[in-house]
């Protein structure tokens, strides 16, 4: 009758109930940043319990229902390095933890045990001019076959395949496109490419490579989800609302449905993330869960048509919870050192930005790295 949730915009748990829309906040976790989006982005269960996986979090998660007890589980080796685990999956009772950058390790860690190992070798088969240690290459998702992952090196030409048991990473180059994400089709593979309504289609064994185009050329950005269903592939754009699907017959992709009015225009563009952290086929229904996105999504593929699924929390939330536990604490960590600043992303009502601005009158401003907030402190004269 519920969902469990990790938010995507601050850290804490919720749980939604599917009848009345009604989303109740359960818990905030412990030593995440509280403003931090995507620290877990996926739960899984074993037992009577459930594993939240990190995306920037430090730990694994692990909480019972039942008795409402948590304990945390440290996976990141060397502290927090600022990158995060794009994708995870389940083999048994391993978790693996898929990261982005090539200098965090991939991590296994035993569900029964409760115990991480780190494998910090996975990048070695990374062309070098693109193996830039100290940049995410991975930005969308991984997809697995048996014991083997593969991954677009982002925004290149370069197939990832990691060899979980033989700890071992193979490249494979797909011509000359610059890749963004992946779905397996049997012994093929579909990608899209970077600023493209296109799709690639490209056989693993013979290398045959073969473009659909797009009967909407020049209208998108290119695709944040690419998704299978029935024997198809529906293709969620990475702004806007229109759904598109793969034609076989004709090898073209065509439009096939609209999303939500109410999904608005939200996606990142930087072709970094995924719109919809991932989907679940229900029969003849696609459901996508979001990350980039303010609605839940069901796909009635007969049909063709998509509702949204909305979520609320009592309106009294955001002002006795969200400022107390997450807006307020967000402040007191950025104040924390000796000058005086904080974020422009984040919206605070007037309560909450004055007493932000009462913790901070007694330091120093200094201005940041750009924006209105160096255009006001230099017309201020604050230096």
């Amino acid at each position: 009758t519920s969902w469990i949730v990790a938010d995507a915009l601050c850290s804490a748990c919720f749980e939604l109930d599917k009848k009345t829309g009604r989303a109740d906040y359960l818990f905030s976790f412990e030593g995440e940043r509280p403003l931090q989006s995507g620290v877990y982005h996926q739960i899984y269960s074993c037992g009577n319990e459930l594993f939240f996986v990190p995306g920037y979090a430090g730990n694994i998660c692990v909480w019972n229902p039942d008795t409402g007890e948590r304990a945390y589980y440290a996976v990141k080796e060397n502290g927090d390095d600022g990158h995060r685990y794009v994708d995870s999956c389940r083999i048994g009772d391993e978790l693996w933890l898929l990261p982005s950058a090539l200098e965090q390790p991939i991590v296994k860690f035993d569900m029964r045990k409760r115990r991480a190992e780190y494998w910090a070798g996975h990048g070695e088969g990374i062309p070098e001019e693109t193996a830039d240690k100290k940049k995410p290459v991975f930005f969308r998702q991984y997809v697995r076959s048996g014991r083997k992952v593969y991954a677009v090196v982002g925004n290149s030409p370069y197939l990832a395949c990691t060899d979980l048991d033989k700890k071992k990473t193979s490249v494979k180059r797909v011509g000359d496109y610059s890749l963004t994400d992946l779905c397996p089709d049997g012994n093929a593979f579909w990608f899209s490419m970077q600023g493209s309504g296109d799709i690639l289609r490209w056989d693993a064994e013979t290398g045959a490579a073969e473009l659909y185009p797009s009967e909407s050329a020049g209208e998108g950005k290119g695709y944040s989800n690419l998704i299978k269903s029935n024997g198809g592939l529906l293709l969620v754009p990475e702004t806007g609302n229109r759904l598109m699907r793969v034609n076989p017959e004709r090898k073209r992709v065509e439009a096939f449905c609209r999303l939500p009015k109410e999904l608005g225009r939200m996606g990142d563009e930087r072709a970094g993330w995924r719109r919809f952290f991932f989907y679940r086929n229900l029969g003849d229904i696609v459901r996508l869960y979001p990350n980039q996105a303010d609605l839940m999504v069901d796909i009635y593929v007969k049909e063709r048509r998509a509702v949204g699924r909305g979520y609320r929390l009592e309106p009294g939330w955001y002002r006795e919870v969200f400022r107390e536990k997450f807006l307020n604490a967000h402040f007191a960590e950025e104040l924390s050192g000796e000058r005086a600043e904080a974020a422009e992303t984040w919206t605070a009502d007037l309560d909450a930005y004055l007493a932000y601005v009462g913790q901070a009158e007694r330091k120093t401003p200094e201005a940041g790295g750009g924006g209105f907030g160096e255009a006001i402190h230099r017309a201020l004269d604050c230096g």
